[in-house]
């Protein structure tokens, strides 16, 4: 199974069938946008050094309490967008649920 079908499960399981579809192309179109900007820092350099940031976030920290209708990973999107866009250097989403550690 691939990583598509893996999310797609996913989404159908947390939100059903229309709206997984959505999510979907939401999620190609961050994956498409972030690839090209790291990948091209990471043809600069060998790995990570000192200088590197890595956001390690759940997707659905950031909520707009104007529109709350509106999907977690666009919210996330949007705060990277205009907040830390020359500040990280990578971001790695955590799953939509909490672990048990978390508890």
């Amino acid at each position: 199974m691939n990583l598509e079908n893996n999310f797609k499960s996913l989404f159908i399981r947390l939100y059903g069938k229309e709206e997984a579809e959505t999510c979907i192309k939401r999620l190609k179109n961050l994956f498409e946008k972030y690839q090209f900007k790291f990948e091209s820092q990471a043809d600069k350099r060998q790995g990570w050094t000192e200088e590197d940031a890595i956001l390690i976030t759940y997707c659905d920290v950031i909520k707009d309490k104007d529109k709350p209708e509106k999907i977690s990973l666009e919210l996330l999107e949007d705060f990277l967008d205009t907040y830390l866009n020359s500040a990280i250097s990578s971001f790695h989403i955590l799953s939509f649920f909490t672990s048990s550690s978390d508890k």
